[in-house]
């Protein structure tokens, strides 16, 4: 895992991966039963994917999303049988 880069990569992101690859990711909960989810690449903290989810679940929040969340290949990775991948739809996903 590589550090943080300051100013590029927000503080709250969070370390999706192991010691050999990974992303940052940065989970904010939003209006309307929504939350969005940025991937930013560990090397050069360059925005990968932004993606806005709506959710059905009661109580959810930052840390039980990314608990949900598996890793990011060519699209975000959730779960098996995590109760959150079941009330979460993409919403839209935001071109770079």
């Amino acid at each position: 895992m590589l550090k943080k880069m300051d100013g590029i990569v927000p503080a709250t992101s969070k370390w999706l991966g192991g010691k050999d690859g990974g992303v940052w990711v940065n989970i904010t909960i939003l209006p309307k039963n929504t939350f969005e989810i940025i991937i930013y690449n560990d090397y050069t903290g360059k925005k990968i994917a932004e993606l806005v989810y709506e959710y059905t679940c009661a109580n959810i929040d930052e840390k039980l999303i990314f608990k949900a969340l598996s890793g990011f290949g060519n699209g975000l990775q959730w779960v098996p049988d995590n109760p959150i991948t079941k009330c979460v739809n993409l919403k839209e996903k935001a071109s770079n």
